[in-house]
Formats: C-alpha cells, structure tokens, sequence
C-alpha cells in the first residue's frame, strides 16, 4: 500500500496500471505556509533585471496640450532608459478566492527616462528622473494546470507611488501644465513599472511549482514500480490554495524469467 491508496501490480512490464481518479491525491497550503514562503519568494525577486524590460518599450505619450490653428502649448513623450531600487524587496501574500494576492515594495526607486516634446511651439529634448521613495505594486497571481504543468498568470495589477517627484536636468516645465503633466505621467509610469514587475513574478512561481517532484521511482526499495502525481487542477480559496494531483503507476520492465510482482 502506497499513500493510503491500493495497488495491483502485474507482469506486464511498460504499460500504465488501469485508469486512476483524476484528482487521486490532494495537499493544501494554508495562509501560515504563504508567509513562510514569502522569504524564498523575495530571494527569488531581488535577482529581477526590471531595467531590462522597460528600457526596451517603446515610446509612451504623456500629454498634448493643443493651440489655436493646430500649434502645440506643450507636449511630452517618454523613453525609459534606466530603472533601480534597493536590493530588498519586501512582498507579502494573501490567499483569497481570487488568487494569491501579493503586495510588492520596492524602496528608492529611481527611474530615468529621455523626453521629447514641445513648448508653446519650440521642440525641446531633456532627460528627466521619476524618484519614488516607496512603489507597492499589488497584483493576484492566479495558478492553473495547462497540459500537465503549473501556469500561472498576474491579474488585477495596481500601482501605489508614495513621494514620487519629477526633476529635469534643463527644461523648467510652465506652471501652468505641471500640475496636468505630473497627474499625466506618474500613472503612466507607474503603471509600466507595476506591469514589469507583475509581469516577472508568474515564471518564479512556475518555476517553484514545477520543481516539485511528481513521479517516485520505488525500484530502489525492491518494488519495480514507479508513481506518477502529475498535476490535475488547482482552486484558490480564502485563506489556502489547494492543489489537486492526479494519481497513477506504471511496472518497470523486469528482468528476464523474473517472477510476478504483486502487491496491494
């Protein structure tokens, strides 16, 4: 007997033991397993290169302000050119009925980035910095099983800038529009960078998911028989997440004139 579950096991090497329940095995990870795990889950995001991905969309328009006879007042588009923040990432999750819910910060970030544009008709080209002492980006990461792997994707992004402010190294924006740019820009921004990050986190956790372990071969206890849980479905609840395994076995090709195996 194996994981409380009965086997008859017959000669006939290579060939999958009848049919199995699709869901022949469960396990269930409560809130208390989440916050444990929530320190692996911060080793695996400080190695994120979020610089990579925002540096390489493509240009965003912030804001046109337009004047009479088809002239522009002001105008601004951006190019991200670089992204940082402190090493430490602090990420808390949540299991709810709707996913996995996680609260990314990331302190001191600087994001720098060139803008183009116009002025009461002038071209200008300047490079500005968004600094933001503190960015939570908070996102539910919602698990399934896709042909016998874990998937997982981020839904529901939002982004929180606590602090952000706006310099530029040599255009001094109008008054009269920078309070307009500002509330233009720093949803944009932040929004791009709330999607790069939720973006990053769904291959850690498949990454993390598909490494567990879903065939055992026993030939090593004696028994030439090998195991198969492969993943069947996955159900988010309030407070756990439980992941349903299919179960099955398959005979080890005997050796020559080996006798039967049989067991329960």
């Amino acid at each position: 007997q194996f994981s409380g579950l009965g086997w008859t096991v017959h000669k006939n090497a290579g060939t999958p033991l009848p049919a199995s329940p699709p869901n022949g095995f469960a396990f269930h990870i409560r809130q208390a397993i989440l916050d444990q795990v929530e320190t692996l889950v911060e080793q695996g995001a400080s190695s994120f290169n979020l610089s990579g991905p925002l540096t390489g969309i493509p240009p965003i328009p912030v804001i046109s302000v337009p004047a009479p006879f088809g002239s522009i007042l002001f105008s601004a588009t951006t190019q991200p050119t670089s992204f940082s923040h402190d090493p430490a990432i602090d990420i808390a999750m949540a299991a709810t009925a709707a996913g996995i819910n996680m609260q990314v910060t990331l302190t001191n970030v600087i994001f720098t980035f060139t803008q183009t544009g116009a002025i009461f008709g002038a071209a200008y080209n300047d490079i500005g910095t968004l600094t933001i002492p503190s960015m939570t980006v908070s996102f539910d990461m919602v698990t399934t099983v896709v042909n016998g792997a874990y998937s997982t994707t981020a839904q529901n992004t939002q982004t929180t800038l606590t602090g952000a402010a706006l310099t530029y190294q040599t255009i001094v924006i109008p008054a009269a529009f920078q309070a307009g740019f500002n509330a233009a820009i720093n949803p944009i921004l932040g929004a791009t960078l709330g999607t790069a990050l939720a973006a990053a986190m769904p291959p850690l956790f498949d990454s993390i998911l598909n490494a567990i372990p879903t065939s055992f071969d026993l030939s090593a206890q004696g028994t030439p028989l090998i195991l198969n849980f492969p993943p069947s479905s996955v159900q988010h609840l309030a407070g756990g997440v439980t992941f349903a395994l299919a179960a099955g076995a398959q005979v080890i090709t005997p050796a020559p004139n080996a006798a039967p195996v049989i067991g329960t």
